[in-house]
């Protein structure tokens, strides 16, 4: 089932495309989202059915992507720690980690200690490891528990252009 934040994603999307295409498309959700496409686009004389597709640079298994299942374990690990956080310490805190976290408890150690010597906004950047970086700023305690903390991907490329060669076998292979 498609969550909210997809549902409005799509939609942006559906809009993107119709302003770069100049298109005047009335766009809206189907009525039973399990058998219909994802948007119903209204053209003024036809109507048809967009299906947003994702497409990912890692070749897909039969379970999706593996680099979306890498995201998706790195936000839960990142939950993980703020909740091990907060259970020790109720100072606010913004924390952006660079690099491989497995051992949250040696980051969570080292954000304790940032705390015990920081005033409200001190920043500071924690090298644990060669390949684990951590920033954290100090937030006022009237913030309250900040929980918006992330994982920084710190993959690096250039965005390719996108034609029509690239995009047509993830097409046909949602007909297939």
């Amino acid at each position: 089932m498609t969550t909210e934040v997809q549902k409005a994603r799509e939609m942006n999307y559906a809009m993107q495309l119709a302003g770069a295409m100049d298109k005047n498309w009335e766009i809206e959700f189907p009525p039973n989202e399990s058998e219909w496409p994802d948007l119903l686009i209204h053209d003024g004389t036809q109507q048809f059915g967009l299906e947003i597709r994702e497409i990912t640079k890692d070749t897909e298994a039969r379970k999706g992507s593996k680099c979306k299942a890498d995201e998706s374990r790195n936000l839960q690990k990142v939950r993980t720690l703020v909740e091990s956080y907060y259970k020790i310490s109720s100072v606010p805190l913004n924390v952006s980690i660079l690099g491989d976290f497995s051992d949250s408890g040696r980051i969570r150690d080292a954000l304790i200690k940032f705390v015990n010597v920081s005033q409200d906004w001190s920043r500071e950047r924690i090298d644990l490891d060669h390949d684990l970086k951590v920033y954290v700023t100090r937030l006022p305690k009237k913030v309250g528990k900040y929980t918006r903390w992330q994982n920084v991907n710190d993959q690096v490329g250039w965005v390719k252009e996108v034609n029509l060669e690239f995009v047509r076998p993830f097409v046909l292979r949602g007909f297939g």
